[in-house]
């Protein structure tokens, strides 16, 4: 009886050990495979907490804020490229209705200034100065001005300034009348805005 029962537990310790090293070796591939998936992981190349988006004319580029700096991507490709790589940080891009131009906001210099720059990068030009701050708004339709929003004569509305440089107009010269999001209509020349939460033409 004895030797019949040593030999039952003798056969189910030996059982038991085969599934636990079989278990063990399960273990250990997984965590092999977890541990070589992770560094993929970890380079993921997605990006969050992206801001200000806005489209090129034709559909096919998106412009966006980014940790401070512009980025565009193609809408079909998700990787992004660096455009601007300035001190301070970098926001409302518009593009121009000819697809060669955007015109964004930066703070530089302690304030909210306009810049000008190519789509496909380049050299950057400072279209306002002022202590005052200024914040881009539109474009007029035949790409050659912007329309902006300043606090610069003391109350904030809009103005419209050339890319070539130059003083901002203000778009009503009434010191009380105070708009912004300004909007031109591509063919008759209209103006649309806001005043006091309203939209007028």
């Amino acid at each position: 009886m004895m030797k019949g029962f040593s030999g039952s537990l003798f056969l189910l310790i030996f059982r038991m050990k085969s599934k636990f090293n079989s278990l063990m070796r399960s273990l250990i591939a997984g965590l092999l495979v977890a541990s070589f998936s992770l560094p993929a992981a970890a380079q993921s190349t997605g990006a969050y907490f992206t801001t200000y988006p806005t489209l090129t004319p034709d559909g096919k580029t998106v412009i966006f804020s980014f940790e401070g700096d512009l980025w565009k991507a193609d809408v079909q490709n998700p990787q992004a490229v660096r455009l601007t790589a300035m001190p301070g940080s970098e926001i409302l891009a518009k593009v121009s209705p000819d697809g060669k131009w955007i015109a964004f906001t930066a703070y530089q210099f302690g304030n909210a200034d306009v810049f000008l720059m190519p789509v496909e990068g380049g050299d950057i030009r400072q279209l306002t100065m002022h202590e005052a701050g200024d914040l881009m708004e539109s474009w007029s339709w035949d790409s050659r001005s912007v329309y902006i929003t300043s606090s610069r004569e003391g109350t904030t509305t809009s103005y419209k300034v050339s890319i070539d440089g130059g003083t901002p107009v203000r778009m009503f010269s009434h010191y009380f009348n105070v708009i912004h999001n300004v909007v031109e209509h591509p063919s008759s020349g209209e103006i649309f805005f806001n005043e006091i939460g309203r939209a007028h033409v």
